[in-house]
């Protein structure tokens, strides 16, 4: 998906796990609220046709993308599912934990922050503080 001056979410699941499976009715929920400023992927490392036959059977309603090789995952170093990831449109990881703690509040504060509210202006683009401090 074209994530250019979004905030990106990714979940990472799997179609064998319980948490994960309850959690996808929350991340609908999310991907609908801010479809204008986020971009939803749910990743799982199972393979493509084992996804797609859940799917027929689930409603996922963001993007859904599978990395058989846990290339993401080693990348993440996370030690279980669910797991969530929040970047801001600069790539920077703003949030991350279980899917079901990321509620709309937070997500709202980082897309404000970021400037990727749809309503966002030129000038509100990336209104992170900075310490000055790399």
């Amino acid at each position: 998906p074209d994530t250019k001056g979004k905030v990106v979410i990714i979940d990472f699941w799997a179609t064998w796990c319980g948490p994960c499976r309850a959690s996808i009715p929350h991340m609908n929920d999310l991907a609908a609220k801010f479809k204008e400023s986020v971009v939803a992927v749910g990743l799982s490392d199972e393979d493509a046709p084992k996804v797609q036959a859940f799917m027929k059977k689930t409603k996922m309603n963001y993007t859904v993308a599978t990395d058989p090789g846990g290339r993401m995952a080693n990348v993440t170093k996370h030690k279980g599912i669910p797991f969530v990831i929040v970047m801001s449109p600069d790539g920077i990881v703003r949030w991350q934990g279980h899917p079901m703690s990321l509620d709309e509040a937070t997500l709202g504060q980082i897309v404000d922050a970021s400037g990727a509210a749809a309503s966002a202006s030129p000038t509100d683009s990336m209104r992170w503080v900075t310490t000055g401090q790399d």
